[in-house]
């Protein structure tokens, strides 16, 4: 992958810099290391992500298996394959960081089912991502039945372990289905599992996940198994990033305040939050608030649930403080 090209090359640079600097010592020299590496984790971190706009397929030398099959279109990676059975896969190595994040995008132009299904492989320690004795983690779209739900998988060999399940169906549509799927992974292995379908306003997260057996740089890839000739053209695939973990420095942002009802007011925010420390005032003071609420179908909203009843004709404010997003970043006012 590029990083590899790129960490070659600095590497080497690294090394001639080290040579040729002596005067001031040992702390010149590390300083010139630091400030290298740095550039270098600059770089890695931004050639990371692929979101396909150039139309250039391959967009390095690096992606691996089934690539001729594989073109980039309305800036998109599609699959582009007309034979049956069909196995595709794409791999591409990658290095662990402490903390990781995989995300990507993923649309399908068909129902999945046992026999046309989709692998997202977050890590592999194998190259080939379907070997009988690799270990893997994988997300997988594609079931029996008319469920279609987001599963992911730890493969230890023959054996897979079911580590979670939607709730809901994700993929059940004939001919169109999308979705966003975002995993973090910690160093100890705690999971942060994200995935909005459809291009619905509703995120889902899911914490109750560990994959604490990745330990070493292995591969992510996709993984794409067809019955039928024209499915071999129904996979596509967008802004894929993996690499560290990008920090959310935005706070979230009040975009809507609404009166439900005179006992009722909803307020929007600019991304999905919690409660934490979360304080809401009315003003005028004599409206108290008998409690608040996120709502559990979109986390964006807040309801406030008032104890006396809002009268008209007033001028009223709402001061907000101390709800926070999921990157743990915390409201002001």
């Amino acid at each position: 992958m590029r990083f590899m090209q790129m960490y070659s090359v600095y590497k080497f640079q690294v090394v001639r810099i080290c040579r040729v600097i002596e005067i001031g010592g040992m702390r010149k020299k590390f300083l010139y290391l630091v400030l290298v590496v740095l550039v270098i984790s600059a770089l890695v971190a931004k050639s990371n992500e692929e979101t396909f706009d150039s139309g250039v397929w391959p967009i390095d030398y690096n992606w691996q298996g089934s690539v001729d099959s594989f073109i980039v279109k309305d800036g998109m990676l599609w699959s582009n394959a007309q034979f049956v059975p069909g196995k595709l896969q794409l791999q591409k190595e990658f290095f662990r960081y402490q903390d990781m994040e995989w995300s990507l995008h993923v649309h399908l132009e068909f129902n999945p089912s046992s026999t046309n299904k989709l692998r997202i492989y977050f890590w592999s320690d194998s190259s080939d991502l379907i070997h009988p004795n690799a270990k893997s983690y994988f997300a997988e779209f594609g079931e029996t039945g008319n469920n279609d739900t987001l599963r992911i998988y730890y493969k230890n060999g023959a054996v897979n372990q079911l580590l979670f399940k939607s709730t809901r169906p994700l993929m059940n549509n004939a001919s169109s289905n999308s979705c966003d799927i975002k995993v973090t992974v910690d160093s100890l292995g705690l999971v942060l599992l994200q995935y909005q379908p459809n291009a619905s306003e509703v995120k889902f997260t899911d914490t109750m996940i560990r994959m604490d057996s990745i330990r070493s740089s292995g591969y992510f890839g996709m993984y794409c198994l067809f019955g039928t000739s024209s499915r071999g053209s129904m996979y596509a695939f967008d802004n894929v990033y993996v690499g560290p973990v990008r920090k959310d420095t935005i706070l979230p942002q009040v975009v809507n305040v609404a009166i439900l009802s005179p006992l009722q007011i909803n307020i929007q925010f600019s991304e999905d939050v919690n409660l934490f420390r979360g304080v809401a005032k009315l003003l005028p003071m004599q409206y108290g608030i008998q409690y608040y609420e996120i709502d559990s179908i979109n986390p964006k909203m807040v309801d406030l649930r008032l104890t006396k009843p809002i009268q008209r004709g007033l001028l009223h404010s709402v001061n907000v403080t101390g709800f926070m997003d999921n990157a743990c970043i915390v409201t002001g006012k």
